[in-house]
């Protein structure tokens, strides 16, 4: 399955941060004791896991929330490729549900440039490039000026 699909450590670590460990203590804890407990650690990395556990656990129902996770997950370790990744890749799912044309070509605007900064740093990394192709493709039918 791995190596079909590969993941990031990152996505790894939150996958265990969220379904393991915040599972168990939601036996235990409100989601408010929870978040405490997180934020009295201090620790940037665990935060940012929670947050982005948070913010993917929601974005379906509450993107621009769930965005709002996403960004301060980002504060918390800024040059988390992983993050600026699904930050530019939600951006695009958006896009594509989004019906008024401006918000669905702007959306679209700002993964193609957060992909693409993102591809100058991390050149390797082929799931980003096919990435980037699809939003451009995704860009050109909808938003291409004629």
């Amino acid at each position: 399955y791995l190596s079909k699909f590969p993941i990031t450590v990152y996505e790894a670590h939150a996958e265990l941060v969220g379904r393991f460990i915040i599972g168990l203590l939601r036996l235990f804890l409100s989601d408010e004791e929870i978040r405490t407990l997180i934020y009295e650690r201090r620790d940037l990395y665990i935060i940012s896991l929670y947050l982005f556990g948070e913010a993917d656990e929601i974005r379906g129902e509450d993107f621009a929330r769930a965005m709002q996770y996403l960004e301060e997950a980002l504060r918390c370790t800024p040059d988390n490729e992983t993050l600026l990744y699904f930050k530019a890749l939600w951006k695009y799912h958006q896009a594509c549900i989004e019906r008024d044309l401006a918000q669905k070509c702007k959306l679209l605007e700002e993964a193609i440039t957060e992909l693409k900064n993102l591809h100058s740093r991390v050149r390797e990394w082929k799931e980003l490039e096919k990435g980037l192709l699809e939003v451009k493709s995704e860009h050109s039918k909808h938003c291409s000026k004629t």
